[in-house]
C-alpha cells in the first residue's frame, strides 16, 4: 500500500472534490433532476413535462420535448449538445441548433451510465460489467463493449477522453480508452467504497470506508491522502 499524508480538509472542499467531473458538472438537484453545466449555459431535466430545459449565458433559453420517456430522466452534456436517458436506458440526443431530438437509441440496460468529456462519449453497463463508446453523432457503438467486472461504480471521462471506471469488487480504477484497457491501478481494498472525481486535471479516488483519497494516473497512483475530518460525512450524497 502506498504511504499516506494526512490532509486537514473542509467538509465543503470534499463535497466539492467529490462533484467535479471533467469538462461537465452534474448535480442532483433532487431526487427526479439532474442538471449539466456546460460552458454555454445549463441543460436541466423536467421529468414531469417529459422535457428538457436549456438556460442560456446568453439568455438563449429553450425547451425540448422528449417522447414518452419512462420515469426520471438524466442530462449528459458534451460539446453543447444534450444527451437525454431514461429510466429504462432509453437515449435521446439534442440537437443545439435545431432544438429538438435528433437521434434515439436504446442503451444496453436499463443500468447503464453515460458518461462524456474530451469529444467521447462512453457508456458504462453496471449489470452486464462492460464498458464501450458510442458515436456522439449516429449514437451506435464504436467498437467492441469491454468486458471489466460485475461490481462497477461511477464512471467518469477526463479532458482528454479517458474513460475511468472503479471496481468495488477488487480495489481497482480502470483506465479506458476507446475499447482498449491502458491499465488498472489498485487504490483500495476489494469492497471498499470507492468514488471517482476529477480535480483540475487530476483524476482522484475517494474511498468512503477509509476516509482517503489517492491520485491515480496513467502511470499508476500516487499520493493517499487522509481526510482528517471531525465527524462524518456520507459521501455518496457528495457525488
Amino acid at each position: 500500500m502506498l504511504g499516506s499524508r494526512s490532509l486537514q480538509v473542509p467538509v465543503a472542499v470534499v463535497a466539492a472534490a467529490c462533484c467535479i467531473s471533467g469538462a461537465a458538472l452534474a448535480i442532483t438537484t433532487n431526487a427526479r433532476s439532474v442538471v449539466d453545466l456546460s460552458p454555454t449555459g445549463v441543460w436541466f431535466a423536467n421529468d414531469d413535462a417529459d422535457s428538457v430545459s436549456h438556460v442560456g449565458l446568453a439568455g438563449n433559453d429553450a425547451v425540448v420535448a422528449v417522447n414518452r420517456p419512462v420515469g426520471a430522466l438524466t442530462v449528459t452534456e458534451l460539446d453543447g449538445v444534450a444527451y437525454v436517458v431514461d429510466d429504462e436506458g432509453r437515449l435521446s440526443r439534442v440537437d443545439p441548433a435545431l432544438l429538438r431530438v435528433s437521434r434515439r437509441a436504446q442503451l444496453p440496460s436499463s443500468s447503464s451510465q453515460l458518461v462524456a468529456g474530451g469529444g467521447r462519449l462512453y457508456v458504462v453497463d453496471r449489470a452486464r460489467g462492460t464498458a464501450g463508446e458510442l458515436d456522439p453523432v449516429e449514437l451506435r457503438a464504436l467498437g467492441k463493449p469491454v468486458t471489466l467486472g460485475r461490481q462497477l461504480g461511477k464512471a467518469i471521462v477526463d479532458d482528454d477522453g479517458v474513460l475511468w471506471v472503479p471496481d468495488i469488487a477488487t480495489g481497482e480504477v480502470l483506465e479506458i480508452e476507446g475499447s482498449v484497457v491502458r491499465s488498472n491501478n489498485r487504490v483500495a481494498d476489494p469492497g471498499d467504497n470507492v468514488h471517482l472525481s476529477a480535480v483540475g486535471s487530476q483524476i482522484v479516488a475517494i474511498n468512503g470506508d477509509t476516509a482517503t483519497v489517492t491520485e491515480v494516473a496513467s502511470g499508476g497512483v500516487g499520493t493517499m491522502y487522509s481526510l482528517a475530518i471531525t465527524g462524518t460525512i456520507d459521501v455518496p450524497s457528495l457525488v
